[in-house]
């Protein structure tokens, strides 16, 4: 058997015997210089600290956008809240406004506020009957007046009849006085016909007529000024 003979001079090869066991070449051959790999392996390292710091901007700009999303969305409760409460408030002043205003359209066209009620009035008093004064007090009316002779006790029941169907009064007319007050004390006789009136009281209620109704009925009693402001009211939508 023959041995390789390793010359004195040559360096120190530790695994030359491995490789020629192994077939390969005894010499390993010079390696390439190093600069160009140290360039090539820093150029490696340079891009990938330049991924990653890219990578990482990218990150904290997207965590930056999500975290403002979810501000945003926690937000909406509160602002939906206050939007709820704003929307009852408007709700609440739009029904107080449209109440106060279908008042105050019910108080122009109420008949106890114009010539109606007079003419009504004056159309249903019978002759010998005679009304002094007349009070409202919301949708009730006070009637007092005095009545002739003779029969004024039936003058004053042909009225309460009149103004029980009248169409703007309601039927239960009520009768709170009837009295006929003491003449005065002169000297002689007082003739009969000089004797005191006979004075009245009556109560009754307006009725609630819809405007339909009204329009017909304020046009029949001449209450012309009425009739325009009761259609004003309607075509305005204020009232049905």
């Amino acid at each position: 058997m023959s041995r390789s003979v390793v010359p004195l001079h040559a360096p120190l090869d530790l695994l030359r015997q491995r490789r020629l066991v192994r077939g390969l070449p005894a010499d390993p051959g010079r390696c390439g210089p190093a600069r160009p790999l140290l360039l090539q392996g820093g150029a490696i390292g340079a891009g990938l600290v330049v991924l990653v710091l890219v990578a990482s901007a990218f990150a904290g700009l997207r965590d930056r956008q999500i975290s403002a999303q979810l501000d945003a969305l926690n937000a909406l409760p509160a602002q939906s809240q206050g939007l709820e409460r704003q929307l009852r408030l408007d709700q609440l002043r739009l029904r107080r406004q449209n109440e106060a205003n279908a008042s105050l359209a019910r108080g122009l066209a109420s008949l106890s506020s114009g010539s109606a009620l007079l003419s009504q009035l004056a159309a249903v008093t019978p002759q010998g009957v005679q009304i002094t004064e007349v009070a409202v007090n919301g949708q009730t009316l006070t009637l007092k007046g005095r009545a002739a002779d003779p029969a004024p006790f039936v003058r004053v029941n042909a009225l309460s009849l009149a103004l029980a169907q009248a169409p703007l009064f309601q039927p239960d007319v009520k009768v709170i006085q009837l009295s006929r007050p003491a003449p005065p004390a002169r000297a002689g006789a007082r003739p009969a016909s000089a004797a005191p009136q006979l004075e009245w009281t009556l109560r009754l209620s307006l009725a609630p007529l819809p405007p339909a109704r009204q329009l017909p009925l304020l046009q029949r009693l001449g209450a012309d000024g009425m009739a325009v402001r009761l259609q004003e009211l309607q075509r305005l939508g204020v009232l049905p």
